[in-house]
């Protein structure tokens, strides 16, 4: 096979689930499928499978908010892919600085999507875990969706710097067409 750049093969017009592309992973070229890449997290720092390749862990690094503006995870994202359904189990940690006053809260939401953005099944359901105290009593914390994106987002407190963490747990079933 004659050595070609990437940007010398021709275009690929249908592309499915079991086409192979390549990628680079820590500085090895490797290949991987299209059902792989659309399945994987946006901008992550942290991402894991379990052993059957069903259930997506992400983890967000900790990031700053300093006022009462809601916040999105830079990091901690899921891209839906097209006809999947996924329950979504989220943990935020919130913790202010120089403080003993902190937030922590599991939820979880169920998102279907069918041919256009992710549609929220029911509402945003809180686990049993919601512990804030102090100031940061008022912080809240959510899932939204942004395009095809299920993202974490943080409302901190007025005038007060809070470090968060968030952790996502996806159990997506997607279908054939």
């Amino acid at each position: 096979m004659a050595t070609k750049k990437i940007s010398e093969l021709p275009v690929a017009i249908a592309v499915s689930g079991t086409d192979l592309v390549p990628v680079v992973d820590g500085g090895a070229t490797k290949s991987c499928t299209v059902a792989q890449i659309q399945g994987a997290p946006a901008n992550t720092s942290s991402f894991s499978t379990d052993p059957n390749g069903k259930v997506l862990s992400f983890v967000e690094p900790t990031f700053v908010t300093t006022n009462a503006t809601p916040t999105n995870c830079a990091t901690a994202i899921y891209a839906m892919p097209d006809l999947t359904l996924a329950d979504i189990i989220v943990t935020v940690v919130g913790k202010k600085a120089a403080s003993a006053d902190h937030y922590v809260r599991d939820f979880r939401g169920r998102y279907t999507r069918n041919g256009g953005a992710p549609v929220l099944s029911g509402s945003v359901i809180a686990g049993s875990n919601v512990d804030a105290s102090g100031t940061l009593a008022t912080a809240t914390a959510t899932l939204v969706i942004s395009g095809n994106n299920i993202v974490p987002q943080v409302t901190g407190v007025a005038a007060t710097n809070i470090t968060w963490s968030a952790t996502l747990q996806v159990q997506p079933v997607t279908t054939a067409t």
